[in-house]
């Protein structure tokens, strides 16, 4: 089967959907996390540093997105988390509610995939 030359390359598919500002989102994200300065304080004192903080909003809108603009382009394609970048499982259960497979590189892996209920598992 030959590959057929796609329109547009990944990398002007994916920048498509990518706004090209002032950088206002990015002074958005980081007006919001300095809204939440007190609560990350007392969080370091209370567990130490450091600490992972999951932004729940931005995991889904980056997840989405991501699979979103290969689909428009790549129908059918399928998406799998690498789960040896971080393997926290409520972190894996949300990206497997948005569609996500998993991608797993060991024994504490394949079991946690199989815990939280995936069936596709590479």
């Amino acid at each position: 089967m030959k590959w057929q030359k796609a329109s547009k390359s990944i990398k002007e598919a994916w920048e498509e959907g990518i706004e090209k500002d002032d950088g206002s989102y990015y002074k958005t994200h980081i007006e919001k996390v300095l809204d939440k300065k007190e609560l990350f304080l007392k969080s370091a004192l209370k567990f130490g540093t450091p600490q992972y903080i999951l932004d729940e909003d931005v995991l889904k809108e980056k997840a989405l997105f991501f699979k979103e603009t290969f689909r428009k382009y790549i129908p059918g394609s399928e998406f799998f988390y690498a789960m040896k970048s971080n393997d926290l499982p409520y972190l894996v259960s949300k990206l497997k509610s948005y569609g996500y497979n998993a991608d797993v590189a060991g024994l504490f892996e394949l079991q946690l995939a199989l815990k939280l209920g995936f069936t596709k598992i590479i």
